[in-house]
């Protein structure tokens, strides 16, 4: 039991590993060019470990965006469940709603910078399999977060309301794959700053109304 036991850690660890390497190969080198073969050096684990744990490199991509999507997600969902509960079920603010939205998202790349380039890679030409991975992790709580947006703000239509918060995400994507601090007059704007105008910049989008699509 005990030998069973230190196996299952044995491949948690492996595998949590081969994940943190190719995060960092697939930013630096994309995904042509990297090898399963370096990486499995990288790694320092053999290449039967890698077709183990992930079968193809695909997949192997493929999970290095899923996990962090997964732990975003599991905050979004939170601070949603926060913000419910400090406006007592009642309708959020659209800053509320937002905020859930974009913060774990900035916190995940501040926190993960390999992650934040291997986003900046995929921004405007994601390989096809890759699209299809955002959607099944992230296609379920984005339904949640446009319904609630629907009931923040009333005066968008389903169409606009959709609209706006791929807008939304797009400047996000933009704001954190970046590596250079936003320039205004005088000096430059990043981190925490660079966020909140952010968020108010989404908000005054939400909150106006508009002629509908």
């Amino acid at each position: 039991m005990a030998a069973e036991l230190n196996r299952n850690v044995s491949g948690e660890q492996t595998r949590a590993r081969l994940l943190d390497v190719a995060e960092r190969l697939f930013a630096e080198l994309g995904y042509d060019g990297t090898s399963l073969r370096a990486l499995a050096a990288d790694a320092a684990v053999n290449l039967a470990a890698v077709n183990y744990h992930f079968e193809t490199k695909e997949a192997l991509y493929a999970e290095a965006f899923a996990r962090r999507f997964r732990e975003v997600n599991v905050e979004r969902d939170k601070l949603l469940e926060e913000a419910a509960e400090k406006w007592g079920g009642g309708v959020l603010p659209v800053r509320e709603v937002l905020h859930a939205i974009l913060w774990p998202a900035f916190c995940m790349t501040q926190r993960r910078p390999h992650f934040r380039d291997l986003l900046a890679r995929n921004l405007l030409t994601p390989p096809p399999f890759l699209r299809e991975v955002v959607a099944r992790e992230n296609g379920a709580i984005m339904a949640r977060f446009v319904k609630e947006m629907m009931r923040s703000a009333p005066h968008l239509s389903r169409e606009q309301t959709f609209t706006r918060m791929q807008f939304t995400a797009g400047s996000l994507l933009f704001l954190v794959a970046s590596n250079d601090p936003i320039k205004v007059p005088f000096r430059p704007l990043k981190g925490s700053k660079a966020y909140e105008e952010l968020l108010a910049f989404a908000t005054a989008g939400m909150e106006t109304g508009g002629p509908p699509l």
